[in-house]
């Protein structure tokens, strides 16, 4: 803290005047800007008191951005911004967060992921696995490995396979 007149102003060294903002500090302006404007998608969401009135509780409470790949994100996208409801993500984090995602949880192990995520772990397109899904009982469609029409394309997925719950296939 220093003094300037009666006032008394907190610094922190990530708002310089010169070297200009830190990309921290830039995320936290941002995110109290987006809620105090209340439009679009963020109508309704709000910035805890706490990091809404200083920059400094929000640093101790998230730490420094871990890199320019990452962003703020809220874990519960109906949520506010808050110490509980808040970490830093990757745009593909974010991107599995959002409502719209549909998340699968296997029936058998109650492991839960996103159909893309599902896709991957099975070796298949999500077209493949979305078609599955919406047809097939969700046990099959999450155990079944993926068929392979030639062994060029087996080498291209290691060749194996891996189907939750069971043996790998070769």
């Amino acid at each position: 803290m220093r003094s300037r007149g009666p006032y008394r102003v907190q610094t922190h060294g990530h708002a310089r005047a010169l070297g200009g903002l830190s990309p921290t500090y830039k995320v936290w302006r941002n995110m109290v800007q987006r809620c105090r404007r209340q439009v679009g998608a963020y109508r309704g969401v709000s910035v805890c008191e706490r990091w809404r009135e200083s920059f400094s509780a929000f640093l101790e409470d998230m730490g420094e951005r871990p890199t320019a790949g990452h962003s703020i994100d809220r874990i519960d996208s109906a949520g506010d911004y808050e110490p509980r409801n808040c970490r830093w993500a990757t745009a593909e984090d974010q991107a599995r967060n959002r409502r719209s995602v549909r998340h699968l949880t296997h029936p058998d192990t109650g492991e839960t992921m996103c159909l893309t995520e599902w896709a991957r772990r099975l070796g298949l397109r999500k077209s493949t696995l979305h078609y599955r899904v919406t047809r097939w009982p969700l046990r099959r469609a999450l155990s079944e490995p993926a068929r392979v029409a030639n062994r060029a394309a087996a080498d291209l997925l290691g060749g194996e396979v891996e189907a939750v719950g069971e043996e790998k296939y070769r």
